[in-house]
């Protein structure tokens, strides 16, 4: 029995080394195919510019006087990107519906992208 000791163990020696030798290998195929340059990761946190307050009152108060200079009595809505109220300017004698006029005027340009005169002019002709 003594005899068959040494080479049970050769045998598990060399079975086990080629084993070893095998999962390096394998391994080292997987991580040579992870050195592959990858697509760059979309960003975690994605950041836009948003209209201070400041800007958006000046805005809307410019708007609200260019309204006023003819005549007519408005309410100014500023949104943000999101749909959002930033500004809501009401003009002196403004009605009790040019409110909601007004944000959902703003929300319609916020939702295309485009001053709603813009909506208008797509909206006549054959386009």
């Amino acid at each position: 029995m003594n005899a068959k000791l040494p080479r049970t163990r050769l045998v598990l020696g060399m079975t086990a080394g080629l084993a070893t030798v095998a999962l390096a290998t394998g391994l080292g195929a997987a991580q040579a195919q992870d050195r592959r340059p990858q697509p760059p990761a979309p960003p975690s946190v994605v950041q836009t510019s948003v209209l201070g307050v400041d800007a958006a009152t000046r805005a809307a108060q410019a708007a609200l006087d260019a309204a006023e200079k003819e005549g007519q009595r408005v309410t100014v809505a500023v949104l943000d990107r999101s749909g959002d109220v930033r500004v809501l300017l009401k003009g002196d004698g403004a009605g009790p519906q040019t409110e909601e006029s007004a944000k959902r005027k703003a929300f319609t340009a916020v939702s295309f992208g485009q001053p709603t005169s813009a909506l208008n002019k797509n909206a006549q002709g054959t386009g």
